[in-house]
């Protein structure tokens, strides 16, 4: 699931999921995300659509020199990128498109090949889909295919189900 990358006081980064259809940024370095029906600011997130990778963009509604993606201006509607900066005032996070791996039961209608032990996932499977190329492999107790070795067999995104977040901002 996309998210924000929020700053702590302390200087910390934590992910903020994006799991509503609009959130607000406000500008205020201590709130600078609140949910749509939360108050206003002058920005918002959006989704856009429904596909699979979510699409988000953010909407202002006038030009407003304070309101940034990655140092430039922004009037209107843009779409974001992973790892896209966004000031607003004095308030910055980043938008993060990264997902991480989980088990869960393959939905597909028909059955796919595992490219670790070339078996059918059948739909309903516990399986995992690699955050970065999108392939499924089985994830049952008889076939740990996703954490069978350290790399996804297509791409070599890490497999630790708990390793987190590959990228992280930096601490400014």
């Amino acid at each position: 699931m996309p998210h924000i990358w929020l700053q702590d006081t302390e200087g910390a980064w934590a992910a903020a999921p994006l799991n509503g259809a609009a959130m607000a940024l406000t500008g205020d370095p201590a709130r600078p995300l609140l949910p749509r029906g939360g108050g206003g600011g002058p920005a918002a997130l959006l989704r856009a659509g429904a596909a699979k990778p979510e699409a988000w963009v953010l909407l202002v509604a006038a030009a407003r020199p304070d309101v940034r993606v990655n140092g430039s201006p922004v009037a209107g509607i843009r779409v974001l990128a992973d790892r896209d900066e966004i000031t607003v005032g004095a308030a910055r996070v980043f938008y993060s498109s990264e997902l991480l791996a989980s088990v869960q039961p393959f939905p597909g209608e028909r059955p796919v090949t595992c490219p670790r032990c070339k078996e059918p996932i059948v739909p309903g499977t516990p399986a995992v889909r690699c955050p970065s190329c999108s392939v499924w492999h089985h994830q049952t107790p008889e076939r740990p295919c996703w954490t069978y070795s350290p790399g996804c067999t297509n791409c070599g995104q890490p497999t630790d189900l708990h390793a987190g977040f590959r990228w992280v901002p930096e601490v400014a």
